[in-house]
């Protein structure tokens, strides 16, 4: 069976032995993982950000709309005052 495998596993089998061979690969499947996963990770982070940004943004226009709305209401109010205080 050693004759058949590549010479990295024998002298991974011969150095580490068998439990030493098992979690060497182990941790190389942890890192192929990662190396895939990181770019998904990151590109998730990268849509909630602009999602953040966009709920930011929309918010800011709803409070600015909303100061202007009461802006035009108070002017409103400030002339329908001064016309009465003419007026009588």
């Amino acid at each position: 069976m050693l004759q058949r495998m590549d010479p990295l596993w024998q002298w991974m089998l011969q150095t580490f032995g068998v439990a030493g061979t098992i979690l060497s690969l182990c941790v190389a499947l942890v890192v192929l993982l990662a190396w895939l996963v990181t770019p998904l990770g990151v590109w998730r982070l990268y849509v909630r950000g602009r999602r953040i940004e966009q709920l930011v943004t929309e918010l800011h226009e709803r409070t600015a709309s909303a100061s202007r709305q009461q802006q035009v209401e108070r002017l409103k109010r400030d002339t329908a005052r001064r016309r009465s205080r003419r007026r009588s």
